[in-house]
């Protein structure tokens, strides 16, 4: 999901017992309005690779649906689809050793 934020978010974020991710950050600005910034948004529910993966790739295609015709069209949209599942799994690594390292947890303070 595509958000739109006049603060700059971190990489990632706690939000209750889960944590946000926000990627793609794309700085806007506008003589009127200021700097903006847009980010894609995605949910991570476990700390468990599959799951964090999981969570990327359906934060960009929402059913098994929108992923199998990504995969279908070819071209553009499958390379698309490659990139970010590749990315999501290099990211998995990412919030795993954020997690291990004790920085980030699950548990209510």
């Amino acid at each position: 999901m595509r958000i739109m934020s006049k603060d700059k978010l971190p990489k990632l974020a706690r939000m209750g017992h889960k944590v946000v991710a926000y990627l793609d950050e794309v700085k806007e600005t506008d003589t009127e309005t200021g700097e903006s910034y847009f980010y894609h948004k995605a949910v991570i529910d476990s700390f468990n690779r599959p799951d964090i993966i999981e969570s990327l790739v359906r934060s960009k295609y929402p059913t098994y649906g929108a992923e199998l015709a990504s995969i279908n069209n070819g071209g553009e949209d499958f390379s698309n689809y490659e990139a970010w599942r590749t990315f999501s799994k290099a990211f998995a690594y990412e919030v795993e050793t954020f997690y291990t390292s004790g920085e980030l947890s699950l548990e209510t303070e």
